[in-house]
């Protein structure tokens, strides 16, 4: 539930705030899935920190996955130009 609900709120968080929406969005989506989820499940005892821990790993997730996105594609734009001009 978290995961789809971290879904939910990246796509709605990207057209509702556009800026901060972004980041915002996954965290907020995969709390309430997972808040949802304990509800559902009726585990009330420790289900909201349960759900915060769910939600802040979701958002880690997202922000490592990003950065290791940027890197990655640096890494790519520099061998590319390195290759077409001979620098080095």
């Amino acid at each position: 539930m978290a995961v789809i609900g971290s879904v939910v709120g990246l796509v709605a968080g990207i057209f509702l705030f556009p800026p901060i929406g972004l980041l915002i969005g996954p965290f907020l989506g995969a709390l309430t899935g997972e808040l949802i989820n304990n509800n559902l499940a009726n585990n009330a005892k420790g289900g909201h920190l349960k759900a915060l821990k769910v939600a802040f790993g979701a958002f880690l997730a997202f922000i490592v996955g990003t950065g290791a996105k940027l890197i990655v594609g640096s890494l790519m734009i520099y061998y590319a130009v390195r290759a077409v001009f001979q620098i080095f």
